[in-house]
């Protein structure tokens, strides 16, 4: 054992900050774009939230009985700024019932909804910019009492909720409109 000797104090100082530095390195490499990455999604609807909402000055968000089925409408308003509307796709409305249940659907752009329908269009529509649609479905046996709404991008990303109605009876008017759709 004699004539063995252990690393100096100062090579072991250097070797402990070297393995140091090269430990946060490899975090950095890791976590720094993890964050960047993370951060760009989360900032990314900021602009969009409350892009789409709903818009009662037309009376549409309501309902009517007509026979056998319930017959709803609601009205959407999109924002004044064309600029944004080029990263929208569309929206996505989810209707609540009276049970708990929820279904969302899609609306964009020539999207072929079997349920839901742009009123008095052949295909489906989204709002151009500052512009309003209505909308109409109708149900059978499940009441829907609110909708809440959901701007989508064209990068696939669904914001967080943006607006959300309750839905009433109709007036007798715009029950009558609402059949039509």
């Amino acid at each position: 054992m004699a004539g063995k000797r252990g690393i100096s104090p100062v090579v072991a100082t250097l070797l402990l900050v070297m393995l140091t530095i090269a430990g946060v390195a490899a975090i950095a490499g890791f976590i720094i774009p993890f964050i960047s990455k993370s951060l760009k999604g989360s900032t990314e609807c900021a602009n969009y939230r409350d892009y789409f909402v709903f818009d009662d000055d037309l009376g549409y968000n309501c309902y009517a009985s007509n026979k056998d089925k319930i017959i709803y409408g609601f009205s959407v308003k999109a924002k004044n700024d064309a600029k944004l509307s080029e990263n929208i796709e569309g929206f996505v409305v989810v209707l609540k019932a009276k049970d708990g249940t929820a279904k969302s659907y899609e609306i964009k752009i020539g999207n072929l909804q079997n349920e839901i329908k742009t009123c008095g269009k052949t295909s489906m529509e989204v709002p151009a910019a500052g512009g309003i649609k209505t909308y109409g479905f109708t149900r059978t046996s499940e009441e829907i009492i609110s909708a809440t709404m959901q701007t989508k991008l064209k990068s696939g990303r669904v914001c967080e909720e943006a607006d959300k109605i309750d839905f009433y009876r109709c007036d007798y008017s715009i029950g009558e409109k609402l059949k039509a759709c």
